[in-house]
């Protein structure tokens, strides 16, 4: 059950593991939900990640899909060293894999109306989420906002066409 959300920006130092955005119910079964979101740089862009925690969390929920699995997996998947350019949400055995990959492509589409290049936006914040120095993290005052086709995700029924069609299930 979902009643009331608490969103909050943290130093990326402060996540609890390293996640970019992460929700935990608290107190468990209270449905009061906490989210953080790592300081990327601008609102703009924490505002995307907090609405697919936010849309991916309301997922897992409505599918029973308990959040501490979802943690475990995420903190497994990070003591494998995967490739840099991977996250967890997108392994096909990911207990939380569709709803990760529904969250995003909604998340491309607010990128797209805030005018925000997605593989740019990416891009930084897989920097973060791999620990990058400082100095390499490309800084958000630079990212393009340029519309050029493909630069952005195609329309929405494009996008979830192509997905949803490479589901299981």
């Amino acid at each position: 059950m979902i009643t009331s959300f608490n969103y909050r920006i943290i130093p990326h130092h402060q996540q609890a593991y390293n996640t970019i955005g992460n929700y935990w119910e608290d107190p468990p079964g209270s449905g009061h939900w906490e989210i953080r979101v790592s300081d990327v740089g601008s609102w703009q862009m924490a505002l995307l990640v907090c609405i697919h925690e936010i849309i991916e969390l309301a997922q897992t929920e409505n599918d029973g899909i308990p959040e501490p699995a979802i943690s475990a997996f995420d903190k497994k998947f990070e003591a494998s060293n995967p490739p840099p350019d991977s996250e967890p949400g997108d392994q096909i055995d990911a207990p939380y894999h569709r709803q990760h990959v529904m969250a995003e492509n909604l998340e491309r589409q607010l990128a797209w109306a805030l005018k925000i290049n997605w593989n740019e936006y990416d891009s930084h914040l897989m920097s973060i989420w791999r620990g990058a120095q400082a100095a390499e993290v490309e800084t958000p005052s630079t990212l393009s906002t340029e519309t050029t086709t493909g630069t952005f995700c195609p329309p929405a029924a494009d996008v979830l066409r192509g997905t949803i069609e490479s589901l299981p299930g």
